[in-house]
């Protein structure tokens, strides 16, 4: 019987036909089950502290740039101005798609209308203090969105802002695209007499560098222009929804069934030929594995994923460019979900809906896998990093040894290797868990500590730069971020997208979700709290908007 349910797994994640949606779903799909997939990617927008550190880095990143552009701005009586989207750049939009789950709906112009005049002024943290900073630097905000153009519109979008309290937010700065690309109004607004320092948005088209909407025309312009992002373009971080994506803009072409089918296909791709053991098939008891498909569909199809890696170790590398390192000088980063893709794990864990072993998962893949991707920009900044002299450290969670006694590290050197990343200077140089701790303290922070006062390497290291996807990976605590949305970057804050550098990976729950459970239940959420009252403490917490009168009517 057990062996008739494995055949039966496996027969439902290779088998696309429909005539097997009863057997292996129990029922057709609906467009609520597909909204299902978006609860941890809606969690990780609003509550998660990686997900605010990002904001912030974001605006320390756009007032660099400001700083960089206007130096090298030439006296040419030309007008400094910065073009910016303005919903989940500016401010979080993400309740109005939230407002979905549970239900079978989808966009509409009534619902939107209803949206953009009652919107809550919810501003990203960082954008506020950024925007005045601009401001009073001389540059010129100009706020650009892709609503309806209707005087309607118009007069909910100044509304909106006056109410957000950005500056300058007066009809002739405030543009409404209506469908046109971007690209186009850009050019318009800048015209001949103003000259363009930056553009900000959450979606590659928000930047005006690429007219196509298309995701693989926008790769392509990412292959061709690698070192652009981060320069005078920025992208916020925004797993919801975009044109990666058809479920959060009601333009699915296809009926549910056949959209989950899809997107399990593509996730069977993406994990590779690697099939775990029958021994590691159990599901998880902290979260539903579905609810992670909108993050790692995010991760791994969008362009804009790619592009803020990209950005962040372009903006890391300007450091080290045309200089030499000072002695001790090293940067500290992690690997995985920072230097090497964690993507393809996690379409397996997907697949399979595991976690209750999910480490042992993790050592047979991290082992068995081939395919080992590093992330988009990393590898040219740690070759930076090397030419300039610097000392590379990687530090990472992963074990040495895994749960049958056997050596981890030779796997991780070689994983490393395959993803075409400069090896460890020596052993001392790639610390695992368990290397130079302090006592029983084996946080990332103690062996930062060690590596600092030369215990690992033999000699005191400035660590300059330090690099990750966890609060944790960069020093920072949730604490650290306990500052008004609209406050000024200061201390440990401005810190970030300067000498702490955090790569967006929502996939890595282990992280910033437990970190949620632990806030919400208590140090020991995991052994109190059930699965059941877990997940049903998810769903409460996300904010959700839906209109005060039925949109059906």
């Amino acid at each position: 019987m057990r062996w008739t349910k494995v055949w039966l797994v496996l027969a439902c994640v290779l088998v696309t036909a429909p005539a097997f949606n009863s057997l292996c779903y129990g029922k057709a799909k609906e467009w609520k089950d597909l909204y299902d997939e978006m609860v941890l990617a809606f969690l990780w927008h609003q509550s998660a502290d990686e997900s605010k550190a990002l904001s912030w880095q974001t605006f320390n990143m756009a007032r660099d740039i400001l700083d960089e552009q206007l130096r090298l701005k030439p006296d040419n009586g030309k007008k400094p101005i910065l073009v910016t989207d303005i919903d989940d750049t500016l401010t979080d939009s993400s309740s109005y798609f939230a407002g979905f789950l549970g239900t079978n709906d989808g966009l509409n112009e009534k619902r939107d209308y209803i949206w953009w005049d009652e919107q809550p002024s919810a501003p990203k943290a960082g954008a506020l203090a950024f925007l005045r900073y601009a401001v009073n630097k001389g540059v010129e905000p100009f706020y650009l969105t892709g609503r309806t153009a209707d005087p309607k519109v118009e007069q909910y979008t100044h509304s909106f802002l006056q109410r957000l309290g950005v500056p300058g937010a007066d009809p002739n700065h405030i543009k409404i695209s209506n469908g046109i690309k971007k690209d186009q109004f850009i050019r318009d607004i800048v015209g001949e007499s103003n000259q363009l320092l930056l553009t900000v948005g959450d979606k590659f088209s928000d930047l005006g560098v690429e007219s196509s909407n298309k995701t693989d025309h926008q790769l392509q312009w990412l292959q061709e222009h690698p070192s652009q992002p981060g320069i005078t373009t920025l992208l916020q971080a925004n797993p919801v929804g975009g044109t990666w994506d058809c479920l959060s803009h009601n333009v699915c072409p296809h009926s549910p069934d056949q959209e989950y089918e899809l997107r399990q296909q593509q996730r069977k791709q993406m994990a590779g030929d690697y099939v775990p053991s029958q021994d590691v098939l159990t599901p998880s008891p902290l979260f539903s594995g579905n609810q992670m498909g909108q993050i790692l569909k995010w991760q791994t199809e969008s362009s804009e994923h790619a592009f803020i890696s990209r950005q962040v170790f372009n903006r890391a590398g300007l450091y080290w460019k045309n200089r030499k390192a000072e002695k001790g000088e090293a940067i500290v980063i992690d690997i995985d979900g920072t230097l090497i893709d964690l993507a393809p794990f996690t379409a397996m864990v997907l697949l399979w809906n595991t976690g209750k072993k999910g480490i042992n998962l993790f050592h047979h893949w991290a082992k068995s896998s081939p395919s080992q991707r590093a992330m988009p920009g990393a590898r040219e900044y740690l070759e930076l990093v090397k030419s300039a002299g610097g000392e590379i450290f990687y530090v990472t969670a992963r074990s040495t040894i895994d749960e049958h006694g056997k050596d981890m590290r030779k796997p991780l050197l070689d994983s490393l290797e395959r993803a075409g990343v400069p090896l460890p200077a020596d052993k001392n140089h790639l610390l695992m868990k368990g290397d130079f701790c302090i006592r029983e303290n084996c946080s990332k922070a103690a062996r930062f500590e060690n590596i600092r006062m030369g215990i690992v390497s033999g000699a005191p290291v400035n660590i300059v730069q330090l690099l990750g996807d966890t609060l944790q990976d960069i020093e920072l605590v949730g604490e650290d971020l306990e500052t008004a949305a609209n406050a000024e970057s200061t201390g440990v804050l401005a810190d970030l997208g300067r000498s702490r550098f955090l790569l967006p990976n929502p996939i890595y729950i282990r992280g910033w979700l437990f970190r949620l459970y632990q806030k919400w239940y208590g140090d020991n959420w995991h052994e109190e709290i059930d699965s059941e009252t877990l997940q049903a403490g998810v769903l409460k917490k996300i904010q959700r908007w839906n209109p005060g009168v039925s949109i059906l009517e």
